[in-house]
């Protein structure tokens, strides 16, 4: 038995709109759901171009030139595949060369015009469909009136053949509208793939098959049999039926077929969004992550500043008291050892009686030592006002004094702002304002040596009392001398004889003088000392001066640091507010995250809901019928098992009951066309029967009938012409 063999296949069909390259497009990349096999690869786009066809379709026009006119044919697709049966048995290389022979041929054919060459290896039978635009290069004819003489149309052809040429865009002039050219084309493609085995099919050109059409069989039945008029009418009131119907079907398959486009874009769009809130909620769990890390790492760093801020303020702390302590024992040993003197120069204050002179250059200078220490201790008074905030004010270089604001002055404080200020002093009330951290142990400081110097200016005070006491003592004692000499002088006779007691009164005089001159000693000695005490506590005072910079620096320092640590905590504090704050508003996102997620459960779940009730419903698992609010779902009888159900119209969406009474009136036409078809094939048997030698012409005539009725019951949206498996 000889073995059948398997072909090449060709179809061409025109596209005459955007909306049906669209529909093109949409059925070559899936996006309008076909009858593919589960598990296979979708289909791919091989070619070199990019965008939907509606732009490619825009982009080769503008490349080329060329331009399309409303109405005409605007894209033409070609299907090639070949016999099932060589798919089957073919190897893999031969599958191989076969799509590149078909990317070839796809190439050859429309060159620059190919905008889509789409595999489709995911339906039954591999096959590819290749849509292009039929473009042609021409000559550009030049515009004006036609030349007449024979000389004029030569130059004219001459002129237009040296010109550049164009592309145009026609799709007779590049496939032709007949027979022939499209046979040719068959076997032109034939010539691509013959190599692997394929046959080109039989050749039916000038055959003389022709088509006979109902009008002609009609005027032919009408010619055979006058009998048949009544019959004939009756037909053809049926066939009105049926194109009643047949318009009825298409229309209701055509809104099938767009609801069915919106249902597949509702699930991309709901797919679309679940992606989105998915990502949305990805990028959402990383930014909440994130941001507690930032509040967790804030939370470390502030309290490690806090504890720096403790162990500082610690460390100034025991560093002053230290200080303090050791500044209050050394004032205590320096006061006792100057109890211990003043004790001693009050011993000897009986001894002094003899020294009135240095004693008035001693008080002399005492007045103005006390003077000046009185004057220094009023300046540290107005300097403790400033140290304690008594006093607030600022320094006045031009008087070189300090300048009090606020605060109540005393007659002391006036009179000590009126007096020269040393420089050390200058240098303290310029920086009091910077003092605030070692004021108090300052100011303890200034009021013992206030202390102190008033303690030892009222010492000096009762000193000097005592030796004016003593001056007026020994000024009483020479005039006592003085009238003793005076009697001597008027007694000179008489003290002849008491010569020896005053040449022993003069040894006595002469030894009182050694004593004087000894107590002299010893008050130059204690004035000495004074003075090594006076100069002691002027070091103390320069010690002290020296570390006023120390301490000045060291609390501007502690001020810097404080300052900078309320910084970096005010920074945290509202760098904490925002994370808060940014928290705050990531839990209100992820809440309004999952009430989209909700809505979107709920609409996804509507949808698949309605699609499967939908799928049943065709599939006749199920049958529905309206039951006010709801609807009633009862077994089908592709599934008689089923139990009946009841569902609300609001958990459906709103095409199901659209495609729902479609289907309903599509059943009905479907039977009615069943009645139809039984009744013709009743007369048509009549017919035979009546006319035997006409049996065969009648059967064709009935073959291509059927066949023009299944094809305008379930051909494609008009614009498509032999598009598809």
């Amino acid at each position: 038995m000889t073995e059948k063999p398997s072909y090449a296949i060709l179809r061409i069909g025109k596209i005459k709109s955007l909306a049906t390259l669209d529909a093109v497009e949409w059925h070559n990349t899936r996006q309008i759901p076909a009858g593919t096999v589960e598990g296979l690869p979708p289909p791919e786009d091989l070619a070199e171009m990019s965008g939907t066809y509606r732009e490619r379709f825009a982009r080769v026009l503008a490349e080329t030139g060329a331009t399309w006119e409303q109405g005409k044919i605007l894209a033409v697709e070609v299907l090639v595949t070949a016999s099932p049966e060589w798919w089957e048995k073919a190897a893999l290389n031969e599958k191989k060369e076969w799509w590149k022979a078909q990317l070839r041929f796809a190439n050859d054919l429309f060159g620059p015009g190919l905008i889509a060459f789409t595999p489709h290896v995911d339906e039954s039978t591999p096959h590819a469909q290749f849509v292009g635009l039929p473009l042609y290069r021409d000559i550009k004819r030049k515009p004006g009136p036609k030349p007449k003489t024979a000389e004029a149309i030569q130059r004219r052809a001459e002129e237009e053949a040296r010109s550049a040429k164009i592309w145009r865009l026609s799709h007779d002039r590049v496939f032709g509208g007949s027979a022939e050219r499209l046979a040719d084309l068959q076997t032109t493609y034939h010539g691509y793939v013959k190599h692997l085995g394929l046959a080109r099919g039989r050749d039916t050109v000038g055959v003389g098959i022709k088509h006979t059409t109902l009008k002609h069989y009609k005027k032919l039945l009408t010619q055979m049999d006058r009998d048949l008029a009544r019959e004939a009418a009756e037909q053809q009131e049926e066939r009105q039926v049926l194109d009643h119907y047949d318009a009825e079907l298409r229309e209701k398959y055509n809104r099938f077929h767009e609801d069915r486009l919106d249902l597949f874009r509702q699930e991309e769009e709901f797919r679309i969004k679940r992606d989105a809130l998915d990502a949305r909620q990805d990028e959402l769990n990383i930014r909440e992550s994130k941001l507690e890390a930032r509040v967790k790492l804030f939370e470390e760093r502030e309290r490690e500043l806090e504890e720096s801020v403790l162990a500082l303020r610690a460390e100034a702390l025991v560093e002053a008291e230290a200080r303090a302590l050791a500044d209050q024992r050394r004032i205590e040993a320096d006061r006792e050892r100057l109890e211990k003197r003043d004790q001693q120069a009050q011993l000897r204050e009986g001894e002094l009686a003899t020294r009135e002179k240095a004693a008035d250059v001693k008080d002399e200078a005492l007045r103005e030592e006390g003077a000046r220490q009185m004057t220094i201790a009023m300046q540290l008074q107005v300097v403790s006002g400033f140290f304690t905030g008594r006093l607030s004010g600022r320094w006045d270089p031009r008087s070189q004094r300090p300048h009090v604001i606020t605060g109540e002055l005393s007659k002391d404080d006036k009179e000590a702002l009126s007096q020269p200020w040393p420089e050390w002093l200058k240098l303290t009330v310029r920086r009091a304002a910077q003092m605030a951290a070692a004021r108090s142990a300052i100011a303890g400081k200034v009021r013992r040596i206030v202390a102190s110097l008033r303690r030892r200016r009222k010492e000096a005070r009762s000193a000097s009392i005592a030796a004016e006491n003593r001056i007026t003592q020994a000024a009483a004692k020479e005039a006592s001398a003085a009238r003793l000499i005076a009697m001597a002088q008027e007694n000179e006779a008489a003290m002849v004889e008491a010569a020896t007691a005053a040449v022993s009164r003069i040894s006595n005089a002469r030894e009182e003088l050694k004593l004087a001159e000894g107590a002299r000693d010893v008050a130059l000695s204690d004035e000495a000392e004074a003075k090594r005490s006076r100069e002691k506590v002027e070091g103390e005072m320069t010690l002290l001066r020296d570390e006023l910079p120390a301490l000045r620096t060291e609390r501007s320092d502690i001020a810097a640091s404080v300052e900078t640590l309320r910084k970096e905590r005010e920074t945290l504090e509202n760098e904490i507010r925002h994370q808060r704050s940014e928290g705050k508003r990531l839990e209100e996102g992820r809440r309004q995250l999952e009430r989209d997620q909700n809505i979107h459960a709920e609409a996804t779940a509507r949808a698949d809901r309605s699609r499967q009730l939908v799928e049943d419903l065709f599939a006749d698992k199920v049958a529905l019928e309206l039951d006010g609010d709801a609807l009633r779902i009862d077994p089908g009888p592709a599934a008689p098992q089923r139990d009946p159900a009841r569902i609300a119209r609001t958990d459906l969406e709103p095409w199901v009951m659209s495609i729902a009474d479609q289907h309903r009136s599509l059943l009905l036409a479907l039977g009615r066309t069943e009645e139809v078809e039984e009744w013709l094939k009743k007369t048509r048997a009549s017919l035979e029967a009546r006319y035997p030698e006409r049996a065969e012409e009648l059967r064709k005539d009935q073959a291509e009938e059927t066949k023009e009725l299944d094809r305008r019951l379930f051909r494609q949206p008009s614009g498509v012409d032999g598009v598809g498996m």
